[in-house]
């Protein structure tokens, strides 16, 4: 393996990680938005009261899940393209 690709490889691995958790973030604040949003309606006789750790846990457990995915598709595609330039013997062309 040449050291491009080496290269190339933990780039998009590091791309994956900041998609990633990316995901994560977004999805674990609109769990706190829905954890709040479900106490108001359960305070003002609208709805069952919900606990913040039951909201939480399923919230973190499905936004990892999320993450994991996309996180792993952009590295994944990242890494083969990669792969599949280095297996071509071409180089990419930057303009400038």
């Amino acid at each position: 393996m040449s050291r491009r690709l080496a290269l190339a490889i933990i780039v998009w691995l590091g791309v994956g990680a900041v998609v990633g958790h990316g995901f994560f973030d977004v999805l674990v604040t609109r769990g706190e938005k829905h954890y709040l949003l479900s106490q108001a309606r359960a305070e003002l006789g609208l709805a069952e009261p919900v606990t913040l750790d039951g909201v939480m846990r399923r919230t973190i457990r499905d936004a990892l899940k999320v993450a994991v995915i996309w996180g792993g598709l952009v590295a994944g595609a990242g890494i083969v393209s990669a792969l599949v330039l280095e297996r071509s013997g071409r180089q990419p062309r930057l303009r400038g």
